[in-house]
């Protein structure tokens, strides 16, 4: 697996610093500002064997490039490499450089076929998932680190899942739902 991540020129590549990740991974830079992970004989499942499995993911931080002016907008996508497969282009993240503004909310969904609603959120207590459209008889939730530690894991049947984050540090959390029929979704939870 090989993902590359073209470096908007608003960000200061001499800043960057590689983080965690769910496999090893070796990191080089090509083409001046193209990071490039390589995840050798990672060897994951196939996602319609075992989902949870099937997943990776790899972190790092970078700063803007100084005194950006207002309203200038970070846009930045990754390509991910399966073997010899045609790219998978990630969901685009976009950051919008401002002062004084209010965080309303933190929820970006991924489903095959889950629709679904989490409120509050953010929150420091109980938050509600709310499964919209096909029934669902029953799944596995779990709740992980922005470092990809397992931190919580419940079965749930219905349309419903309550939440308790009350207990864990403040911070993003990233949740996954899964069904026998082989639905899935995931979503961030941010906890304040």
């Amino acid at each position: 697996v090989i993902i590359r991540d073209e470096i908007p020129l608003f960000l200061d590549l001499c800043t960057l610093k590689p983080g965690a990740s769910s496999h090893p991974y070796e990191l080089e830079i090509v083409n001046s500002r193209t990071l490039k992970f390589t995840f050798d004989n990672i060897l994951l499942p196939d996602s319609t064997t075992n989902e949870p499995l099937s997943n990776g993911y790899v972190t790092y931080e970078i700063a803007q490039v100084k005194d950006l002016p207002l309203g200038t907008v970070i846009t930045n996508d990754a390509a991910i490499y399966f073997d010899f497969n045609a790219p998978i282009i990630t969901n685009e993240t976009m950051h919008t450089i401002a002062e004084d503004f209010i965080l309303v909310s933190l929820l970006e969904v991924e489903s095959n076929s889950l629709s679904m609603q989490v409120v509050p959120n953010p929150t420091s207590g109980y938050c509600q998932i709310d499964l919209v459209g096909t029934p669902i008889q029953s799944g596995v939730l779990q709740l992980l680190t922005a470092a990809g530690q397992l931190v919580y894991q419940q079965t749930f049947q219905g349309q419903q899942i309550e939440l308790d984050v009350s207990r864990l540090p403040k911070g993003l959390y990233w949740f996954t739902l899964a069904t026998k029929k082989g639905q899935y979704a995931r979503g961030k939870i941010a906890v304040k």
